[in-house]
C-alpha cells in the first residue's frame, strides 16, 4: 500500500537534493525566548538543521541578521514575505530593513543580505526563499524589541525627621515573565531594615522614622529577562522641622518653616484623613501617638503649635 506521507516526504527530500539553492542556516539558530542578538546565518546547499528541514527563524526588530551566502548557485536568494517564493515572487522592500533585495538578481554587490527588521514589521512573519524553486526556505517570525514601559515615576519627597517617605513605582514589559525591582540611593542598592526600610525589591519603597541619613537620591532599577531600565533620580530631603509646622501655602501639608494658619488647615486635613502625622496624643492630652484620632490629638497639637519651634 502506497503511503502518501512517506511518499511526499520523499519527493520533498529528491527536490530538496536537485535544487542549487537549498539551504542550511548554520548550527546556533536562535529559537523563541532567547533574548535577541546580532546573528549570522550561512546559506549552503544542503537543506536541513538536524534532520528537520527549512528551520523557522525567531528575529527581532532593530537587531541586525547576516545571511552569508556560501551557495554557489546563480540562483537568487531572498526576503520575501510570500510563504511560497519561485519565480516572480518579490523581495521585501529596502523599507522593512534589508540591505539589498536579492542575491543574484542585481541588486546586492556582495554574497551577503543583512536584515535589521524595522519596527513596522513587528508581529509579522516573512520569510527567506529561492526565486527559482518555489517552497525551499521557511518562516522569519519578528517580534517588537524587548521594552519596559514606565507608567508612574517616583516623585520627590520633601520630609521632617521621624516621618515615613514612600516611592512608588509602575511599568509593564513586553516579555512574558514578571519584572524586578531593586531600589537605589545614589550608587549603592537599598536593602530592607526592619523597622526602618521595606520594599527595596517591590515597587513600592517605604522608608519609617526618617533620619538625616536617609536623605538623597532614589532610582528603581526595573528589570525583564532581556530589557532593564533606571528611573530619573527621585530627591528625599529630610529636615529637621518645627513638630507643629506641618503645613505650607494654601494649607498644602509638608513643611515651610513658617507656623501659621496653613498648619492648622494642614493638621485638620490630615487628622480626617486618618494620617499617622495627625496622631500626636493619648489619654489626657500626653504626647505621643496611640494609634487613635480623638480630641488628645487636638490637645497635643496646640500646645505644640504655641510652644514655636
Amino acid at each position: 500500500m502506497y503511503d502518501c506521507a512517506l511518499g511526499k516526504a520523499f519527493m520533498t527530500r529528491l527536490l530538496v537534493s536537485l535544487c542549487a539553492c537549498s539551504l542550511l542556516l548554520a548550527a546556533g539558530s536562535p529559537v523563541l525566548g532567547d533574548c535577541p542578538a546580532n546573528r549570522t546565518f550561512v546559506v549552503t546547499n544542503s537543506y536541513d538543521i538536524d534532520g528537520e528541514p527549512a528551520p523557522e527563524l525567531f528575529v527581532t526588530v532593530g537587531y541586525t541578521y547576516t545571511f552569508q551566502l556560501n551557495n554557489p548557485s546563480s540562483h537568487p536568494f531572498m526576503l520575501t514575505a510570500s510563504p511560497n517564493g519561485g519565480a516572480g515572487t518579490s523581495a521585501l522592500p529596502l523599507s522593512s530593513g534589508v540591505s539589498c533585495v536579492c542575491q543574484g538578481c542585481g541588486t546586492c554587490t556582495r554574497r551577503t543580505i543583512t536584515f535589521t527588521p524595522a519596527a513596522s514589521l513587528a508581529g509579522q512573519t516573512v520569510y527567506y526563499q529561492c526565486t527559482v524553486h518555489v517552497v525551499m526556505g521557511n518562516a522569519i517570525h519578528i517580534a517588537p524589541a524587548p521594552a519596559i514601559t514606565v507608567n508612574t515615576l517616583p516623585q520627590p519627597l520633601n520630609r521632617c525627621a521621624g516621618e515615613s517617605a514612600q516611592f512608588t513605582v509602575s511599568a509593564t514589559s513586553n516579555e512574558t515573565q514578571t519584572l524586578s525591582y531593586q531600589w537605589r540611593k545614589g550608587a549603592d542598592a537599598v536593602v530592607n531594615l526592619s523597622g526602618h526600610i521595606a520594599g527595596a525589591t517591590s515597587p513600592v519603597l517605604t522608608i519609617t522614622g526618617l533620619t538625616t541619613q536617609d536623605a538623597g537620591a532614589y532610582t528603581c532599577v526595573m528589570t525583564a529577562p532581556c530589557k532593564t531600565v533606571t528611573t530619573a533620580p527621585a530627591a528625599l530631603a529630610v529636615n529637621t522641622c518645627c513638630p507643629a509646622d506641618l503645613g505650607m501655602r494654601s494649607g498644602v501639608a509638608g513643611s515651610d518653616g513658617v507656623l501659621d494658619n496653613n498648619d492648622f488647615i494642614a493638621f485638620i486635613d490630615l487628622y480626617f484623613a486618618g494620617d499617622p502625622r495627625a496622631d500626636r496624643g493619648g489619654q489626657g492630652g500626653v504626647p505621643g501617638a496611640d494609634a487613635e484620632f480623638d480630641n488628645n490629638d487636638f490637645v497635643v497639637y496646640i500646645n505644640e503649635y504655641f510652644a514655636g519651634c
